[in-house]
């Protein structure tokens, strides 16, 4: 299409930015093969995670550059992990040790396997997904039920005042808390804390529904300023009331708050983005850095490598490797799916105990100790370690499928909805679940998902909309 008033149109800067990712990730792929050649053994084929990537990303580009929310965030989970992994990988002092990790060759082999399916996931779902979509004609709002908001709000302030130690404090900013802050926050009830969580979440929503009630009553500014007012407050809480320096809960939350935004006021995306995602973002950058920088939760500095960064944070071959190791353990060291499964559900969780966890044993043999217990096994290695190499990347394909599933969810839902949120925070957490594994993965759907559905069943009213996409 032609320039219009001297600007690009719509298609034509989507186009621009589609060549733009494909000229970086090619570069990217180039580099890491260029410098992959320069080792010896298995090392080389960490060339194949950038190549099979961008294969996949040129022909299944209409299916991956769509603006849905799980779709992006999974865009970017894969491009960190298999292009910008492998380059820091190389930039890396020790990346020549690397190349002496036993099950060096397997775990490269299995991060192929899991990219290929995920990707052949990704196209076989949506070309299902898209053949039949349906919108629907109702919404729902919770700003409709005054009278709950008043209840949750007394209920939320009553908790501040009798656990003041939930609301945090601009320690977890920094990463230094008091010892009684930690204590204080451990010693209360669990059931406690997952209430103040979804209290915070049920009166932030509620406020951005009546915005939109009253923008569609009124197109005045004003409510958008209120709602993006109300999503910083309701993300300092978050960051506040952290015992440790926690970014997924930050990122997911203010992810689909801004989903949900955009849905509701259109028109102000400019105002979202500038206030609400690019802050997010430095704050994130800064509370990583803290992190890595080396402070403890007592505030003093210490020394915190083990091996390279990327592998931790970009479920990399180091961390693969050792969960294939833990794998060829004898099987009397193994512990039960429905462990992993069922950690998180309050109750259950001091039954199994972390001890019952396939993450404890990873955590012994990254480690070689029971002194450490922060390790990630990755999503690949605990699906390795519960069905074999063959169905090794089952659970990824799980992940992908109901991310897309819950993708079209928020796409045919009416977009004053309420529900758009909930859609877009499974969407999201699912989109970075490659990285992390299906018990961290679980434990959120019981102490954040289940709940919040629980209460916008039994106090949200399902009205006629005209406003559909």
């Amino acid at each position: 299409m032609a320039l219009m008033g001297g600007q690009l149109t719509q298609n034509e800067e989507h186009g621009r930015l589609i060549s733009s990712i494909t000229i970086v990730v090619w570069f990217c792929a180039l580099f890491s093969i260029f410098k992959s050649v320069q080792y010896d053994g298995p090392l080389r084929l960490i060339a194949m995670l950038p190549c099979v990537y961008v294969i996949s990303f040129w022909r299944l580009k209409n299916y991956l550059l769509r603006f849905r929310p799980g779709i992006i965030t999974l865009n970017i989970i894969l491009f960190l992990r298999y292009v910008i992994m492998p380059v820091t990988i190389f930039d890396e002092a020790d990346a020549g040790a690397l190349s002496q990790i036993t099950h060096l060759s397997d775990a490269l082999c299995l991060m192929v396997y899991e990219e290929i399916c995920v990707f052949a996931t990704i196209f076989w779902v949506s070309r299902k997904l898209d053949r039949k979509i349906t919108l629907r004609a109702k919404a729902v709002h919770i700003c409709t039920n005054t009278f709950f908001f008043y209840v949750c709000v007394v209920v939320f302030v009553v908790l501040c005042f009798l656990y003041p130690a939930l609301i945090g404090s601009w320690g977890a900013f920094t990463g230094e808390f008091e010892m009684e802050e930690l204590e204080a926050v451990t010693n209360t009830n669990g059931v406690i804390r997952i209430a103040f969580g979804l209290l915070e979440a049920v009166i932030a929503l509620w406020v951005i529904d009546w915005c939109r009630y009253k923008y569609g009553k009124r197109a005045s500014n004003l409510y958008p300023l209120i709602a993006t007012v109300t999503v910083i407050a309701y993300l300092l809480l978050i960051q506040m009331g952290s015992v440790r320096i926690s970014r997924w809960q930050l990122v997911v939350c203010g992810a689909a708050m801004f989903a949900l935004l955009v849905s509701f006021f259109p028109r102000n995306k400019k105002l979202f983005i500038f206030t609400l995602l690019l802050p997010s973002c430095l704050i994130i950058l800064f509370v990583t850095g803290i992190k890595n920088l080396g402070y403890d939760l007592a505030g003093e500095q210490e020394i915190s490598v083990k091996g390279d960064l990327s592998n931790a944070y970009f479920a990399g071959p180091y961390n693969v490797s050792a969960a294939i190791s833990l794998a060829e353990r004898e099987q009397a060291d193994r512990v039960p799916l429905w462990n992993d499964l069922l950690y998180g559900l309050p109750g259950i969780s001091r039954t199994i105990g972390y001890k019952g966890t396939s993450s404890y044993l990873f955590n012994k043999v990254y480690y070689g100790d029971n002194r450490h217990n922060d390790a990630i096994i990755p999503l690949i290695g605990q699906s390795y370690y519960y069905f074999g190499p063959i169905l090794s990347p089952i659970l990824s394909v799980l992940i992908v499928f109901f991310l897309l599933i819950y993708d079209k969810k928020y796409v045919t839902t009416a977009n004053d909805d309420i529900r758009k949120y909930i859609y877009a925070y499974i969407a999201i957490w699912l989109g970075i679940q490659s990285i992390l594994n299906v018990t961290i993965c679980m434990s959120w759907v019981y102490q954040r998902v289940i709940p919040l559905v629980i209460i916008l069943w039994m106090f949200a009213p399902r009205m006629k909309t005209r406003v559909l996409y």
